[in-house]
């Protein structure tokens, strides 16, 4: 490749990258893609260039929710890293973990968390036992465990990914936040509803802190502790966070939302059980 056309190659994809962040997907895809064909045309087909390329047009699709294609390039790149790098190289936990969540994305649980056990297995042999990327897989393999409805399985995880993540971040950071609510979540479907409780106000506290303009995910925070006090009988005060969500939620949802909605019938649900008990 001539000095001019790695230039011209290097100013695409620098483009490429910063388009995204502008919110500008379809023009980062084009540059991305353009990059891509000059790559293919100078290296040999198993160039851990042509990986890169093909894994960044996955991210933009993934960004997309264009999930079949994204999983193509995502595909198309883990082949040749896994080719090029060796067994255990952390670009290889980072495209296995990707394509992790576009199979969960799809419903194939099963086969989404075959893959991200394989990339927090890497992470394992390759970083020190309290690195945030161990976390992350962590988190992403509890999510499915209680989609399966392996609550403990899950718990076990979300844990794990907390104590990492206090380790690594301010107290107050927003991953904290997540990792509370998933733990939230697991006591809530186990039905302990005050263990549950006690995790979903915490993660209030932080995320009232993080989005003090106001964000969805205090909404999401507001309606699960009002989850948890009406399964304590306690539907005033159940009602009362509910109400706090739906105000949260008008403002960032649309109408038609699930989660706006479900908020919304549980508070003419209480409101009229409230009127029938006076």
């Amino acid at each position: 490749m001539d000095k001019f056309s790695v230039e011209f190659l290097m100013h695409l994809n620098n483009i490429a990258c910063i388009l995204p962040n502008q919110g500008k997907y379809d023009e980062a895809l084009d540059y991305h893609q353009r990059a891509l064909e000059i790559r293919e045309k100078f290296y040999p087909s198993d160039h851990i260039d042509i990986a890169q390329s093909l894994y960044n047009i996955g991210r933009i699709l993934d960004h997309q929710e264009k999930y079949d294609d994204a999983f193509e390039y995502y595909q198309g790149a883990l082949k040749i890293q896994q080719k090029i790098y060796p067994s255990n190289h952390v670009n290889i936990a980072r495209s296995l973990s990707n394509i992790g969540i576009i199979l969960y994305r799809q419903g194939k649980c099963d086969e989404a968390l075959d893959y991200h056990q394989r990339a927090l297995k890497i992470r394992e042999k390759i970083y020190p036992s309290d690195h945030i990327d161990i976390a992350y897989s962590l988190n992403n393999i509890g999510i499915i465990l209680r989609n399966q409805g392996k609550y403990n399985e899950a718990l076990d995880c979300y844990k794990k990914a907390l104590n990492i993540e206090e380790k690594f971040y301010p107290s107050d950071h927003v991953d904290i936040a997540k990792s509370l609510s998933n733990i939230g979540n697991i006591l809530s479907d186990q039905e302990k509803y005050q263990e549950a409780l006690d995790y979903y106000q915490r993660a209030l506290k932080i995320e009232e802190r993080f989005y003090p303009s106001g964000h969805v995910d205090l909404a999401h925070s507001l309606n699960n502790i009002g989850i948890c006090y009406e399964n304590q009988n306690q539907r005033e005060m159940a009602l009362n966070y509910y109400q706090h969500a739906l105000t949260i939620y008008e403002k960032y949802l649309p109408i038609d939302h699930p989660r706006r909605q479900k908020t919304e019938h549980n508070i003419r649900r209480l409101t009229k059980r409230n009127s029938f008990s006076k």
